[in-house]
């Protein structure tokens, strides 16, 4: 059964009013240009290095920078509590 990001709890306090304020705060006047050029979404199974019994839900969300090359973060999940995985570089 694949992994998802719901059924691991990230280790930490949860994030206080004052932290969530101040993010949105510069969100607003922040630029995320490159972040901004993700345009494709991909989901995928990928099997664990050394443990072929085992698989992971992969969402790859990805950026054309030409013809040729791709680059793209991969999450665990598609969700908004989705965690980082993995970055890819595709030629």
């Amino acid at each position: 059964m694949a992994a998802s990001c719901h059924e691991v709890e990230v280790p930490g306090k949860p994030t206080e009013t004052g932290t969530a304020l101040l993010e949105a705060a510069t969100g607003s006047i922040q630029g995320f240009g490159p972040v901004n050029q993700i345009h494709q979404h991909l989901c995928a199974f990928h099997f664990y290095a050394g443990d072929m019994t085992r698989q992971v839900e992969a969402h790859h969300f990805c950026a054309h920078l030409n013809e040729d090359m791709r680059q793209c973060l991969i999450f665990d999940g598609p969700d908004a509590g989705a965690r980082l995985i993995g970055v890819d570089s595709n030629m």
